[in-house]
């Protein structure tokens, strides 16, 4: 992922993502609602060797 420059969309510099975002680097639109007004959604993560799929409920 890079940073870029919003008005002439130059390249600003390398992002690594994992160090951005603490859980899951990507979650899915549409999260679930369950009966206890909580919610789930389904992410995605890339901080181990191999990419794999987390679910992640919000209380």
């Amino acid at each position: 992922m890079y940073e870029l420059n919003p008005s002439n969309l130059n390249l600003i510099k390398r992002v690594e993502i994992d160090k951005c975002l603490d859980q899951a680097t990507t979650t899915m639109a549409h999260p679930h609602n369950l009966e206890d007004e909580n919610w789930i959604t389904l992410g995605t993560n890339f901080k181990n060797l191999l990419p794999h799929l987390d679910f992640i409920k919000y209380n």
